[in-house]
């Protein structure tokens, strides 16, 4: 949440000062990526390698995309869509795990099933967000909608990012999911 914050201040900056603030997405979505990457490595132990080298391939192409492809001054749509489909593969592992590895907690009780509940949710609205933001562009439908359906998906994304740091702050416990009853 505060990767947003500071990115939505440097934004408003950047669109003062250059008239456009897209250069700022392009760097949040890449230390965004890069901190969920952290937590799952973190967690997700016995896949650590794996997604250390997807992450790397991933975030290479990103630099390409914003340095190349896209550039610096359009929203970086290429690898927000590749993040949200990496996102949704973190969680599905995560959650897969979980049930793989089940704890005496229930799971409603752990954060990591609520930042993966959050995760799941965000990044499959998230893509079908775009998918219908590049249809309704084309065929020039009412955008409202679309955009309150947005709003109200990343309102639900925040309040399960916060019962995960309430759950965190107050468990006292790290769970490391690759391990029967591994918690330290």
């Amino acid at each position: 949440m505060g990767i947003t914050f500071l990115s939505e201040m440097t934004s408003r900056f950047f669109a003062k000062i250059l008239h456009n603030s897209m250069p700022v997405y392009h760097v949040v979505s890449i230390i965004e990526f890069i901190s969920f990457t952290a937590i799952y490595i973190l967690i997700l132990k016995a896949h650590s390698k794996a997604i250390i080298y997807l992450s790397f391939v991933i975030l290479i192409l990103a630099v390409i995309n914003s340095l190349a492809i896209q550039g610096l001054r359009n929203f970086p749509s290429n690898s927000v869509l590749v993040f949200q489909i990496t996102y949704l593969g973190y969680s599905l592992l995560g959650l897969l795990k979980m049930l793989s590895f089940p704890i005496e907690t229930p799971p409603w009780r752990q954060s990591f099933f609520w930042l993966n509940i959050a995760l799941l949710v965000f990044s499959g609205s998230e893509l079908l967000f775009f998918g219908l933001l590049n249809f309704s562009n084309r065929h020039h439908f009412n955008l409202n909608p679309l955009f309150t359906f947005n709003y109200i998906i990343n309102l639900i994304y925040y309040c399960f990012l916060a019962v995960a740091i309430y759950l965190d702050s107050h468990s006292g416990k790290i769970y490391y999911i690759d391990e029967p009853n591994s918690q330290k």
